[in-house]
């Protein structure tokens, strides 16, 4: 609660001042000691004081190259810690930390640093480039195939809000290494990959207008799993989030996708008991998509 989160800024303060008098010491055991730090901060929720929270970022800074080492786990750690947070780096900042992740992306030992790092860039708002997404969308496909379902969701969510344009064939194996662990994934991570494949399949077609329809052959082998994903939504329709049931029909149109009359119905019902939650624009798109689902069906 409050009193533990308060507890922790205090013991941060203390802490964060023990690493930064560490320099010279063993490098692992301060940085094992700031990944600890930040990791619990982020668990308890805790408001960090503008002064400890620039502190914070710039031993982070300093410690990069040290971060980066040992197959660069600390690095992607500490960055979901920091988003968590919700402090928010310099340009400066998050410069040096992309060029250490793309150094480091191909020795990640773990799927979860992928989705770690791409998680905190996307909360960043950050601006990698097409060349850094290209390199570490290349660097993570090794690990797809063996991601938890909530590390897959994250990994394509983070790429689809920086808008990469992965090749098919990366998307494609996502989809199938969720698709396999459906019935372990709650409803909102299948929501987040029905949305991110939409933008991510899509991706290359002009940002200010409507994607381009799927490859006919890829829609054809990858409708089923998609059909799949909806119908482990409809249980959940009235319980999800307005504007995420907004999301999930758009993708559905973009991908040229028809859940189903049934779906339909019970999406439409969980849309009028939250529509107060939507602005006009998401009703806009919300009559489009069932508009071009209607044809669809046709």
């Amino acid at each position: 609660g409050a009193a533990a989160a308060g507890t922790a800024q205090r013991g941060g303060g203390e802490v964060l001042s023990a690493v930064r008098g560490a320099r010279g010491t063993d490098e692992r055991d301060v940085v094992a000691s700031l990944v600890s730090l930040s990791w619990g901060l982020a668990v308890l929720r805790a408001k960090l004081p503008p002064a400890l929270s620039s502190l914070l970022l710039s031993e982070v800074r300093a410690l990069f190259p040290s971060l980066a080492v040992d197959g660069g786990r600390a690095l992607p750690i500490i960055a979901w810690s920091l988003a968590r947070l919700g402090l928010r780096p310099s340009r400066a900042w998050l410069s040096d930390f992309e060029r250490h992740i793309a150094s480091s992306a191909d020795r990640f030992p773990a799927g979860q640093c992928f989705s770690n790092a791409v998680w905190a860039l996307s909360n960043w708002h950050a601006d990698p480039g097409p060349s850094w997404l290209d390199a570490f969308v290349r660097a993570s496909a090794r690990h797809v195939p063996s991601m938890a379902p909530g590390e897959l969701a994250a990994l394509c969510q983070g790429l689809a809000d920086l808008r990469a344009s992965p090749p098919r064939a990366w998307s494609s194996l996502c989809l199938e290494a969720f698709h396999r662990q459906l019935p372990s994934a709650p409803p909102e991570l299948s929501a987040a990959m029905i949305w991110s494949a939409s933008r991510l399949v899509l991706a290359g077609g002009d940002t200010d207008g409507p994607p381009p329809p799927p490859d006919p052959k890829w829609l054809r082998l990858y409708r089923p799993l998609l059909l799949d994903l909806s119908s482990a939504l409809l249980a959940s329709l009235p319980s999800l989030p307005a504007p995420v049931l907004v999301d999930v029909a758009v993708a559905l149109a973009d991908l040229r996708v028809h859940p189903g009359a049934r779906w339909l119905r019970e999406h439409d019902m969980a849309c009028n008991a939250s529509v107060a939650q939507l602005t006009a624009y998401q009703v806009n798109l919300l009559e489009n998509a069932y508009a071009a689902m209607e044809v669809l069906r046709g």
